[in-house]
């Protein structure tokens, strides 16, 4: 046995990719188990180990539980939705994330300087003297608590947009928190949704802001 104490090992390039995909839960699928209990428990601990899922949009939170879980079907998911067991909200680098009820305060309450700080660089101005609480629990939330249609600018929550209808015209409603920047985009943004939402009726797309104006 040689005398010479040995070296710390170095992981190969391989090793340390394989390590990844590991710790991501990309390198195995296992099956979810029949009954509808373990099942729900397993998908919450599925993204629970994995810190969320983006959320940005509705669907690839169910693509990257289905590229993990072997057996996943749609509705595993969304019945944990709908009795929030699951929720979607604003967490790293201000993006929407799918976690569990029980890491979502934990989570928020961790990165909730850095969106803050985000905040303040981005709109301090516009939100100069507006207390964020009182803003946010009149204006930003529906009254069962439900966050309504959000407007990200280059990643951001930038305002909140809402669609209302009559028998033939929809008017979707942009509310920003400053400025309207990327206006033409949001247009037409907004102009894509309408069809989709009100197809054959008459369309209007208006700009308010969120941020009270001086008196």
């Amino acid at each position: 046995m040689s005398s010479q104490a040995a070296g710390p090992r170095v992981l190969s390039r391989r090793a340390v990719n394989r390590a990844l995909l590991a710790r991501q839960l990309l390198l195995d699928r296992p099956g979810l188990p029949a009954s509808e209990p373990a099942r729900a428990a397993q998908v919450v601990q599925t993204i629970e180990h994995l810190v969320g899922l983006q959320a940005q949009a509705p669907f690839p939170p169910y693509y990257g539980l289905h590229s993990r879980l072997g057996g996943f079907r749609p509705g595993d998911l969304a019945a944990l939705i709908t009795d929030r067991s699951v929720v979607r909200i604003a967490l790293m680098r201000g993006t929407i994330h799918l976690v569990s009820a029980r890491d979502c305060l934990p989570l928020r309450r961790l990165v909730q300087p850095v969106i803050e700080r985000g905040m303040r660089g981005a709109f301090g101005k516009q939100l100069a003297g507006v207390d964020p609480r009182a803003l946010a629990t009149k204006r930003l939330y529906t009254i069962n608590g439900v966050i309504p249609g959000s407007v990200l600018i280059d990643g951001f929550v930038a305002g909140m947009w809402r669609l209302t209808r009559s028998r033939d015209a929809a008017t979707l409603t942009i509310e920003l928190f400053g400025p309207g920047r990327e206006r033409d985009a949001l247009v037409a943004e907004a102009e894509r949704v309408l069809a989709f939402g009100a197809p054959g009726a008459a369309h209007e797309v208006r700009f308010a802001s969120l941020v009270p104006q001086p008196s």
